[in-house]
């Protein structure tokens, strides 16, 4: 029998194997700089209600370090899109001044007479579970 009669099993397309070049869709524009731009994936606009929503490729997500959850700011230039990370502003630590009883005390005058309202509050019966 003649091996030629045989049918070939269909060859597998071989995978794209990075020589290190890139192509042109993926060539960089002032590389190393921060105006890198390169065009990493491509993703289609939806509607959703009333805005239109898209998906970040994760090549993109990858490169500009995204994070679910990560608030982004936009900006339009001509028919760009421009989507910038939203800087988080870092807390305030404000201390807070500890007093001691003496020094919350040194602005208080018990010879002042109580208003009615401070009396009614002072003689109310107790209430709950305080104890005096």
């Amino acid at each position: 029998m003649d091996n030629t009669d045989q049918a070939t099993p269909a060859k597998r397309k071989p995978r794209a194997v990075s020589t290190g070049r890139s192509s042109k869709a993926e060539q960089s524009i002032g590389a190393g700089s921060a105006t890198d731009k390169r065009v990493v994936g491509k993703s289609r606009v939806k509607k959703s209600g009333g805005s239109l929503i898209t998906t970040i490729p994760i090549a993109a997500r990858n490169l500009a370090h995204v994070e679910d959850g990560q608030e982004w700011a936009f900006s339009v230039e001509g028919r760009r899109i421009i989507m910038e990370p939203v800087e988080k502003e870092k807390p305030v630590r404000v201390r807070r001044p500890r007093y001691t009883l003496d020094e919350l005390l040194d602005g208080s005058n018990p010879d002042v007479p109580m208003t009615d309202e401070e009396k009614a509050w002072d003689d109310a019966p107790a209430m709950g579970r305080e104890a005096w």
